[in-house]
């Protein structure tokens, strides 16, 4: 896969360095107004059913050509090696979760609290103003 159009995550996740990879993707998705595709999961579809409506099929077509497009983004910027072990996950959910199980460790997870517990203690409250 070439990495023109789609390497846009600036962090090319290597399988160390998930905390920071996964904070520069969110970004990039959030600012694409793609990170549903992860937060929300995947849509139901209507494919081998009859639809109820020919535009819940074209949502359905529209989200799942979205999702196609997150996935691409997150696959271009995985290490090869990171890329071969997960190339089967066919939405972006499921590659976001399986790297998340697999990469995420007990100590990054409390490194995130500690984080934003630290934003929490060092913003201004209502008492400071």
């Amino acid at each position: 896969m070439e990495r023109s159009d789609l390497s846009v995550v600036p962090v090319v996740f290597n399988g160390e360095n998930y905390f920071y990879w996964s904070k520069a993707a969110k970004t990039v998705l959030s600012s694409r107004g793609l990170w549903s595709h992860i937060d929300e999961g995947d849509v139901v579809t209507n494919k081998g059913k009859s639809p109820e409506t020919e535009n819940s099929s074209q949502e359905n077509d529209k989200w799942y050509q979205e999702d196609q497009k997150v996935l691409a983004i997150l696959q271009s910027s995985l290490d090869q090696q990171i890329l071969r072990s997960f190339i089967l996950a066919n939405s972006a959910k499921a590659l976001w979760n399986n790297l998340k199980e697999v990469y995420a460790t007990p100590s990054e997870l409390n490194w995130k609290l500690a984080s934003e517990w630290t934003k929490r203690e060092n913003s201004p409250t209502q008492l400071d103003q």
